[in-house]
């Protein structure tokens, strides 16, 4: 549905395994791009990401459960493909078409100035 170009075509899964987020935007980001996600219990993570349908998530400082679960995913195709597809499922009806494409647009304009070489500060 939506193309990240640069960031995500490489990745099979996105994982955030911080202690601390603010909001965890990072995940929808993921999620619209239909990448399954491993993410500790972070605030906003549990909106995102449906436990064992969309990704996994793991408790704060937990090294082990998340190595586990990254495992889980990326030794399964399948279940990662379900996954992406359920994130991305998630994120369209709790967000809508229009907010995942202004993020699609600002991810497209990022690698349009990347790919120009030009930098902003």
């Amino acid at each position: 549905m939506w193309n990240f170009p640069i960031i995500t075509p490489p990745c099979d899964l996105f994982v955030l395994p911080s202690d601390y987020e603010g909001t965890a935007a990072v995940l929808v980001e993921a999620a619209s791009a239909s990448k399954p996600v491993v993410s500790t219990k972070v605030s906003g993570a549990d909106e995102i990401v449906a436990d064992g349908v969309s990704g996994y998530i793991v408790d704060i400082q937990d090294p082990h459960g998340l190595a586990d679960r990254i495992i889980d995913v990326i030794s399964n195709s399948e279940l990662a493909w379900r996954m992406g597809a359920e994130g991305q499922k998630r994120v369209v009806h709790k967000y809508g078409t229009l907010n995942i494409t202004r993020i699609v647009d600002m991810w497209n304009e990022t690698v349009r100035i990347h790919q120009a070489g030009v930098t902003r500060r």
